[in-house]
């Protein structure tokens, strides 16, 4: 199963995305910002990110390549 990291700031925007990814079978973690982001991905790999680019004080630029 292809797992999916989300990474969003707006908690509605990242649960709507989480569930539907999950509902097309994809396994999906999210993370409430860059930090977040961050420390989930020391322990767990995923095969695609999605990234909020607009999250304030650059977060996602901490955790994009």
């Amino acid at each position: 199963m292809k797992r999916i990291l989300v990474v969003d700031d707006d908690p509605l925007v990242s649960m709507s995305i989480r569930l539907t990814m999950e509902r097309e079978g994809f396994e999906t973690v999210s993370a409430d910002g860059g930090e977040i982001g961050l420390f989930v991905l020391e322990d767990t790999s995923f095969d695609v990110m999605i990234i909020d680019i607009l999250m304030p004080h650059d977060q996602a630029s901490a955790i994009s390549p």
